[in-house]
């Protein structure tokens, strides 16, 4: 099954601004995701900080915070070319995960865009 759910910058910032408890599974190297938000009020970037859960395509499964996940919770995968994050998406979603979000081209079409 191939994941359909993709998710850009505009509708991540919006679940930010409207505080949807979602988590962002962050499997980047160095990538900083927190960047492109950072114009934000520091009551939303301290929400979203509080949303990330920083590690790798191969122990994602093993975090507690994952573990603890209801399948109707929102998931968004980010990972540095967007490939790794499809394939979890794709992979929850076989799973029964119905809010599993992946960002097409990774943490680098997160950083490309400007945001005013």
């Amino acid at each position: 099954m191939e994941a359909t759910n993709q998710i850009g910058i505009y509708q991540i910032e919006n679940l930010i601004l409207q505080r949807v408890p979602f988590t962002l599974l962050d499997l980047t190297n160095e990538a900083n995701v927190i960047a492109p938000f950072e114009h934000l009020n520091s009551y939303y970037l301290n929400f979203f900080k509080n949303l990330i859960l920083k590690t790798t395509a191969a122990e994602y499964k093993s975090t507690e915070k994952f573990q603890s996940l209801p399948k109707d919770a929102p998931v968004v995968i980010v990972c540095d070319s967007g490939d790794d994050s499809k394939k979890i998406a794709s992979d929850l979603e076989s799973a029964g995960y119905i809010n599993a979000f992946y960002v097409e081209g990774g943490a680098k079409t997160l950083t490309a865009l400007p945001i005013n």
